[in-house]
This record gives C-alpha cells, structure tokens and sequence, in this order.
C-alpha cells in the first residue's frame, strides 16, 4: 500500500524544487487518478506481451465465477481487462450432487465469431468441450449456448482510487492546510510502483525527469493516453 500523504509530499517537493507550483488536492487526486488508469493499462500491456503478470500488479488481480445466462455474462463492476477465462458445465450425477467440470473457453475477437461458428473443425461444441467467448459493450458473450453453464475468471480490477484531501483554517489572516486522514484515501498499489506514479505525475506538471528509464516511462504513458484521446 502506498500512502497518499507520502505520494503528495513527494511530488510536491520535486515539483516546488523545479518551481512548478502547487497542486491543489482537487487536482492532485485528479491526476492520481489517470496516473492509476495509465498505470494499470501498462501492466496489462506487459501482461498481453508476456503472458506473466508481474509481482507489482499483483494485487490487482479478481477472480471470479460467474453465471452464463443465455450465452451472456454481465462484467463485474471492477472488470477493467482479461487475464484467463474457462467455462464450467454444471451437471448432476446419479446421486444428485452437483458435478462441475472445467472446459477451455478461448478468446475470440467479435470479428472473429461467424468464422468460427461455421468452422467445420473448430466449431463451438459441448460435446468437444469447446467454447468460445467474445466481449459486445459490457457483456460476455458465451457459445455454445446452453443451460448449466458458468464461467471461471481471472482479470485486472480497477484499483480503489486514491483520495487526498486537506482542511483549511485562517490563521492570521492566512489559510493553512492540513491533511484530511478520515478523508482520504491510500493506494492499493504495491510500494515498488511508487516511482512510477511520481514520474507521471511529475511529467503532468512538466518535470523533467533525471532517471531515464522513469523519464521514458512517464513521456511513453502520457503519449499512448493522448493518442487514445485523439482516437
């Protein structure tokens, strides 16, 4: 866990040595949070490219098992990118007791589907324990349809964001902040990716960087953030 107070004074002072100003908590927390966004999808990037998910991210990794209802699975809330999904056929044996068996459910772009389905050796089939998902907006979608069918998962969650806030109070004739503990929020994240929330943060505000290696990670994730925002 990384303190949020720890992180602020952190970039406050790098910041106030470059002369860069002062960051109110509005807009503090604000940019925490993309940086937290921006972070995590660099992580999956790393994920997709690698097929580990590394130590750093870790704690951000759900598991879940979910109900296909019609071919269809609804997100959880916190779903943010894939990991691995497996479908389970439920069934009962002869004394009445719940058997569950774990199937391959492999990944298919929606593009991808129609193919697939007329594929006369790679068609979806119960039978060949052979399913195939593919995301429409916020649903998963499942086939073969059918009844008694769950889907076991594993994904990259949206972080609890973190918060900062501070109170004010006039003390002769000025306003003094102090930071707001009941108010506030830590991050979840690991304190090894400290460094890199610092760089992006720093980068916002137009620090220039001195390790090379934060430098380029921090100008390379504000770059991808800005060539999605042109897209």
């Amino acid at each position: 866990m990384i303190s949020v107070l720890t992180l602020f004074q952190t970039v406050q002072d790098l910041a106030r040595k470059e002369q860069k100003g002062y960051q109110s908590a509005v807009e503090f927390t604000r940019k925490l949070k993309l940086a937290e966004l921006n972070l995590l999808d660099y992580f999956h990037r790393l994920y997709e490219r690698d097929q580990e998910v590394v130590d750093s991210v870790a704690p951000l990794i759900a598991r879940a098992t979910l109900d296909v209802v019609e071919g269809v699975v609804t997100k959880p809330p916190d779903y943010a990118h894939r990991v691995s999904i497996a479908s389970v056929e439920l069934a009962n044996d002869c004394n009445g007791t719940i058997v569950k068996t774990q199937r391959p459910c492999y990944y298919l772009r929606r593009n991808q589907v129609d193919e697939i389905v007329s594929d006369a050796v790679a068609f979806p089939s119960v039978e060949a324990g052979r399913y195939y998902h593919y995301f429409e907006e916020d649903k998963i979608k499942v086939i073969p349809v059918v009844e008694s069918l769950k889907i076991s998962m594993s994904y990259f969650r949206y972080p609890v964001y973190g918060v900062f806030q501070q109170t004010v109070e006039e003390v002769g004739g000025e306003d003094v902040f102090s930071f707001d503990a009941a108010s506030s929020t830590n991050l979840e994240w690991p304190e090894t990716v400290m460094p890199y929330l610092v760089a992006m943060l720093l980068v916002e505000v137009g620090v220039e960087i001195q390790d090379p290696g934060l430098a380029q990670y921090g100008l390379a994730v504000l770059a991808e953030k800005e060539r999605r925002d042109l897209q």
